[in-house]
C-alpha cells in the first residue's frame, strides 16, 4: 500500500469528475461545502485499491470500465441516517389519521400498497409495519403490499434480513413493539416473520429507469430529495406522483417542499405535517 493510501489526495479536476460521476448515475448533487465528505466517506475504498488519490480511483473507475466500481464510489457517498419513527410527528400523522383511512380504503379496494423509496436499512419501512399490524387492524392476508427501495444495494439486503444490532434497535423503537414485533437472534433482534411477510426490498435507482410497480396508496419520499440536482428532483416527484393511486399520499422529509407545481397533487395538512394527495382531473 502507497504511504498515502487512504488519505484522500483530490484536486478540483478530480472533484469535477467526482461530481459528473455521481450526477450522472444517481442524479447526486456534490456541493462544494460536502467535499469535506469525500475524505471519509471513500477512506476505506481507497485503501482497499490501495489508491493514492481520488485521481487514482476515478481512473480505476473509467479504465477498468468496472461498474460495480462505479456503484461502489456512489454507494459509499449517499447518506444513509434512518432510525424506527424518525421525526415523530409524521408517524403520530400516519398513526392516527392517514392508516386507518388507507385502511378503510382497502375495504373497498381489497389492497393496501406503500413504499419507502429510499429507505436505507429498512427502519422506516419497518415503523410503518409496526403501525399496520394486519392481525391488530383484522386485514386479510394478501391485502397488504409494502415496498423498501433503495439505491445502496448492501443496505438493502440488510433491511431484507430484517435484522438488527442492539444499538440500533435503541434508537427509537419503543421497548413494548421490540417486545411484540422482534425476538432475539445472535448479535441482536429480527423482525417477526409476520411483518417480514408484507415487506419486500430491492434496489432501485431513483435517477435511473424504474421497473414495473405498483400504484401506491402511500409513498414516502423522505430526506432524499435534497441531495438531487433540481432536475433530478423534479422528474423524481413527477413519476413519484405518477405511481400513486387516486387520493393517494406522497410524503417528504421536513426539509422539502414541492416548489412550483407538481401534476396532479395537492397539499393536505395532517396534524401539522403536510402531504401531497394526488387528485385526478
Amino acid at each position: 500500500m502507497s504511504p498515502a493510501a487512504g488519505e484522500l489526495a483530490a484536486d478540483d479536476q478530480d472533484l469535477a469528475q467526482l461530481r459528473l460521476l455521481l450526477r450522472s448515475r444517481a442524479g447526486l448533487e456534490l456541493p462544494a461545502e460536502k467535499a469535506y465528505l469525500v475524505r471519509s466517506r471513500l477512506a476505506g475504498l481507497l485503501a482497499e485499491l490501495e489508491a493514492g488519490s481520488l485521481g487514482e480511483l476515478l481512473a480505476a473507475v473509467a479504465h477498468g470500465r468496472d461498474e460495480r466500481l462505479a456503484q461502489r464510489v456512489v454507494e459509499a457517498l449517499t447518506t444513509n441516517e434512518t432510525s424506527w419513527f424518525r421525526d415523530g410527528a409524521p408517524f403520530e400523522a400516519l398513526r392516527t389519521v392517514v392508516l386507518p383511512e388507507l385502511v378503510r380504503r382497502s375495504a373497498q379496494t381489497g389492497r393496501l400498497a406503500i413504499w419507502s423509496a429510499a429507505c436505507s436499512t429498512g427502519q422506516e419501512l419497518y415503523s410503518i409495519a409496526m403501525l399496520l399490524d394486519p392481525a391488530r387492524f383484522l386485514l386479510p392476508q394478501g391485502t397488504v403490499e409494502l415496498v423498501g427501495t433503495d439505491l445502496h444495494t448492501a443496505l438493502v439486503a440488510r433491511a431484507a434480513s430484517g435484522r438488527y444490532s442492539a444499538a440500533e434497535v435503541a434508537r427509537g423503537l419503543p421497548p413494548e413493539l421490540l417486545a411484540r414485533y422482534f425476538r432475539p437472534v445472535e448479535g441482536g433482534f429480527e423482525v417477526v416473520p409476520a411483518l417480514r411477510a408484507i415487506t419486500r426490498f430491492f434496489p432501485l435507482n431513483l435517477a435511473g429507469p424504474w421497473p414495473p410497480l405498483p400504484r401506491f396508496d402511500l409513498v414516502l419520499l423522505r430526506n432524499v430529495l435534497i441531495y438531487l440536482a433540481p432536475e433530478v428532483q423534479q422528474a423524481v416527484v413527477a413519476k413519484a406522483a405518477a405511481q400513486l393511486a387516486p387520493g393517494g399520499l406522497l410524503l417528504l422529509g421536513a426539509a422539502e417542499l414541492l416548489l412550483g407545481a407538481a401534476s396532479g397533487l395537492r397539499p393536505r395538512l395532517v396534524g401539522g405535517v403536510t402531504f401531497y394527495e394526488r387528485v385526478d382531473g
